[in-house]
Parts: C-alpha cells; sequence; structure tokens
C-alpha cells in the first residue's frame, strides 16, 4: 500500500498546514507512489462539506512558493469527494474527504546532483459551486532520494588479484599447518595415526595435503575397511566394539 499523508486544511486561515499524524513539513520518497488525503475545516473546527461548496479541488507542486515552474497539478472532482466522511471517520483514519492519489512517475521530481533531498512549495485550491477558484492553504514538501532499485555500475575485479585453485589449496594448506596430515596411511604424522577414541565423531575434520593437494576428511562412525582410494581410512586405534571410526574423505 503507498504511503499515505493526511492534512487538515482551516479554509478561512492562511497558516501553513501540516501532516497531521506528526504534525511537520511532509516528506515523501522520490519516484515511490503516496496517497495525500485531506480535510477542510472552518473557524470553528467543524469539518467542512466539501460537496455541497466545490465543484472540485486541485493539487499543485511548484519549485519554489516565489519562482520556477510547476510540476505536479491534479484535480479531484466532486462526484470522487466522500461526502460520506465524517469528523470520527476522519480522526479514526479510515476515511478522508479527499484524496490524490499521486503516481511514482509523478513524484519522480528532479533532486539536483550531489543533494540527498528537495523542498517544493504545495498549495491546495478549490472551484466554489458559485465563485471564481479559490486558495484553501499550502505548505512546504520535501523530496528524499533513496536509491530504491537505482541501477548501480559493475565493479571490474582485477583478474590479477585472484588466485588459481592450486595456489589457493597451498595457501589454505599453510594456513591450517598444525592440522594437516602429509600422508593418509603409515601411522605416527598421518591421518591414520592421530588417536581418534576421544574424538567426536562428525565433529572432526583434518586436512591432509599429499602430492601438493588438499583433502578433508571427516572422522564418522563406521566399520568399513580401509580403502585410501575411496575415501575411506581406519584409525590405527580402531577397534571393533569400543572404537568404531573411520575417517571418510568430503572433499
Amino acid at each position: 500500500m503507498p504511503k499515505q499523508l493526511r492534512f487538515e486544511v482551516f479554509t478561512e486561515k492562511t497558516d501553513q498546514f501540516k501532516e497531521q499524524t506528526l504534525g511537520a513539513t511532509p516528506s515523501l520518497y522520490q519516484g515511490s507512489p503516496a496517497g495525500l488525503a485531506f480535510a477542510f475545516f472552518d473557524s470553528s473546527s467543524a469539518l467542512v462539506p466539501i460537496a455541497a461548496r466545490y465543484t472540485d479541488i486541485t493539487l499543485e507542486v511548484w519549485e519554489d512558493q516565489d519562482a520556477g515552474a510547476r510540476r505536479l497539478q491534479k484535480t479531484v472532482a466532486a462526484l470522487d469527494f466522500d461526502a460520506s466522511c465524517t469528523l470520527p471517520d476522519w480522526t479514526a483514519k479510515t476515511k478522508a474527504p479527499v484524496v490524490f492519489a499521486l503516481t511514482g512517475e509523478e513524484l519522480d521530481l528532479e533532486i539536483a546532483a550531489g543533494k540527498t533531498s528537495r523542498t517544493f512549495y504545495m498549495v491546495v485550491g478549490g472551484t466554489p459551486v458559485d465563485g471564481e477558484p479559490e486558495t484553501l492553504g499550502y505548505a512546504t514538501l520535501q523530496l528524499l532520494k533513496d536509491r530504491f532499485g537505482e541501477p548501480s555500475d559493475p565493479v571490474d575485479a582485477d583478474p590479477a588479484s585472484y588466485l588459481t585453485a592450486a595456489q589457493s589449496d597451498a595457501r589454505y594448506a599453510r594456513l591450517t599447518a598444525t592440522q594437516a596430515r602429509p600422508a593418509l596411511t603409515g601411522g605416527g604424522a598421518a591421518l591414520d595415526g592421530e588417536a581418534t577414541l576421544a574424538l567426536p565423531v562428525s565433529l572432526t575434520l583434518r586436512a591432509c595435503v599429499v602430492g601438493g593437494g588438499l583433502s578433508w576428511w571427516q572422522l564418522v562412525a563406521g566399520t568399513d575397511a580401509e580403502n585410501a582410494g575411496a575415501g575411506i581410512v581406519r584409525p590405527d586405534d580402531y577397534a571393533g566394539g569400543t572404537n568404531e571410526k573411520v575417517w571418510k574423505q568430503v572433499l
């Protein structure tokens, strides 16, 4: 649902109207659709029956109050007023006498390069059923640059900064030198020479560097016969019934 701002305009005053919820200068995102809801009040704070008084209500947005071009103009005819809206309805935010539905294209107003926002001049007027068009209220409108959905230029990476697979393996093997095994079998410093009785299965990984290639092995529960070429190594302390664990190659 598009963002909706709500404004209370006192038609017999010339004060700048504010956004109802925040009581502040209204702000919207550049290029995002929004709804601007208006209710009009007389000097006694009674809701003005605009359907009986006006044939239309118009919203205009200008670059500034003194000069500059008009950037947006939108009119709601009397047939589209919600004449059923009461003061309780408005206060409860369930209805609004007049709503301007602004598209993202209409609110895609220019914001200068290097700036994150821009302030515009907004004025609301109406055509009385028995008179000339008149101004009902004004305010400033701030548009914010949010960059949502904005295309980004790709970053060209320097191919010289990438490592080959062999270089990556070698570097990682050096980083894991304290755990990397120089051989799969043969006991001692080899993978099968590590005591496994107290090691947890599935949570223990070891790196092996054999013939310049890096491989990873996981300790798992099992009774598989040793076949290093097929990715199975039995620890030297393997024992049926008490320490049934084997190393399986995972990478």
